[in-house]
């Protein structure tokens, strides 16, 4: 090995955490790792998802004490980076089953009521808009009381009118979103597999100003109160909204909106766990394990069982016990001291503020798991065991958002030069004294990432800035000399 050469800087964040699954409740484990094999996805995916289908099930109902009096509401809110066909539409399908399944179902018991409640406001409100044309006919001033005083009596006994249980949205507009969250006691989850829309949505797309409307969302996230003024409409208000979500985005997509300040600024992507797990397109096989009907329906039973849970004018408090007060306090300064000047967390403090605080709701959702699944009612006590998962989990969230922020603010030339490095050493010529590559060879495998050849050199002086390739130089051929790179033998140990 030519001694001259130094080991590379590396270009991208390393090799990222895999979801730490050791130590949760057995039923949750069993489906992500079933989900995962049928899929042929890292059950990554299905972890994240599922904590936001758990979180949207138990809104408002339950909360965790961290540090007397205050509380965190357990709204989760999950991002997964995953690129174009990894599948991210059939894991929230599996995943969100069981809320659909209880949504049909209640709508199914609501349906006549909903009916008779909806005629009953229809007639009535015909009865309203004849007894104003006969007001507005009539010459008596005593008939006109009368007829007002009639009005006034059925507008005070028209019932609400009723909606459909929603529990889920996709992509709809902030406005649209209160209202649904209105019908449902302040509550929903956002879940989708492409996630721009969302985006779009909140950049105020369809406002009208193009300005962006976060307000609903950043306040869904704490738990706050919600007032939208309309100009020619009621306002709508929700006295304490609560808001899960969950977004598989593409990363160039997330790349994109990285761009639009307010998102950063507002504290939008400091609300985020993010996950940027590995994908395995190109290496599947078309042998995938079936979903165990067992499994399915353990996962489905736990998450019906907490939608089942009557909703209160007060959430329940789940309280930490000795030992996981003394594991979350240390995780706060820990988390505290990392945010200091050169340290990790440094240029995320937005971010890092609110670890500890999505950690101790993490940890309230796998309690809550366990008391679905044991039916065990009377447990509020959050234990080491849970708390010590939920750690775990906020460290794997540390370590991918950082990578995630880090995608967010590189540039496409940076991700192609990767997929040039990823390309080279598929080659592996661990056995050459002196590998060395051509531009004509590079461009040749990599005619659908760049268009021009001035597109391979930036890729390329990425790469030789970082170690990998050493400066071009021309080899003589029987026609035009060659382009070459000499590749940094440290890469191939």
């Amino acid at each position: 090995m030519d001694l001259s050469w130094e080991l590379p800087i590396p270009l991208d964040y390393g090799q990222l955490p895999k979801f730490p699954i050791e130590g949760l409740p057995e039923p949750i484990k069993r489906f992500f790792v079933n989900g995962s094999e049928h899929c042929d996805v890292e059950y990554d995916q299905f972890a994240v998802t599922s904590l936001a289908a758990i979180s949207t099930s138990v809104q408002k109902k339950f909360c965790i004490e961290t540090n007397a009096p205050y509380c965190e509401p357990l709204a989760f809110w999950g991002l997964i980076s995953s690129p174009s066909g990894s599948r991210k539409s059939s894991v929230q399908a599996i995943v969100l089953k069981p809320i659909q399944e209880w949504e049909r179902d209640k709508r199914k018991e609501e349906s006549s009521e909903i009916k008779r409640i909806n005629s009953s406001i229809f007639a009535m409100d015909a009865r309203i808009k004849e007894l104003h044309r006969l007001s507005a006919k009539s010459d008596d001033p005593d008939e006109r009381k009368n007829l007002l005083i009639e009005i006034d009596e059925i507008e005070a006994g028209k019932p609400e009118l009723r909606s459909y249980t929603s529990v889920l949205v996709e992509d709809v507009t902030p406005e649209c979103l209160s209202l649904v969250m209105r019908e449902n006691s302040g509550r929903t989850g956002v879940f989708s597999a492409e996630g721009s829309g969302f985006f779009e949505m909140a950049r105020g797309r369809y406002s009208g100003e193009g300005t962006p409307q976060l307000g609903i969302y950043l306040k869904s996230y704490s738990g706050e109160s919600v007032r939208v003024n309309r100009l020619s409409r009621d306002p709508i208000s929700i006295d304490s909204a609560v808001m899960s979500i969950c977004l598989a985005v593409q990363p160039e997509i997330l790349r994109d909106h990285a761009r639009q300040k307010a998102f950063r600024y507002s504290g939008l992507w400091a609300r985020f766990c993010f996950s940027m797990p590995p994908h395995n397109i190109g290496e599947r096989t078309l042998r995938r394990q079936p979903l165990d009907e067992g499994v399915l329906s353990e996962y489905g039973n736990i998450v019906k069982t907490l939608l089942d849970l009557p909703l209160s004018d007060q959430p329940t408090v789940l309280r930490l016990s000795a030992e996981a007060q003394a594991l979350w306090d240390q995780f706060w300064h820990d988390v505290e001291h990392q945010m200091k000047e050169g340290h990790e967390l440094a240029s995320f403090r937005d971010w890092g503020a609110k670890l500890p605080g999505a950690t101790a709701r993490i940890a309230g959702l796998l309690h809550l798991i366990r008391y679905a699944y044991n039916q065990n009612r009377g447990d509020l006590e959050v234990g080491e065991l849970d708390m010590v998962s939920a750690i775990k989990i906020g460290f794997y969230f540390k370590a991918h958002t950082l990578a995630v922020f880090d995608s967010m603010g590189s540039d496409n030339m940076r991700d192609k030069a990767r997929g040039v490095l990823a390309w080279l050493q598929s080659l592996n010529k661990r056995g050459d004294p002196e590998p060395t590559i051509t531009r004509r060879e590079i461009q040749a495998s990599h005619q659908s990432r760049f268009g021009t050849a001035k597109e391979v050199d930036e890729a390329m002086s990425i790469l030789i800035e970082h170690g990998y390739l050493s400066h071009p130089f021309k080899q003589p051929t029987k026609g035009r000399p060659s382009v070459c790179y000499r590749i940094n033998p440290h890469f191939y140990k």
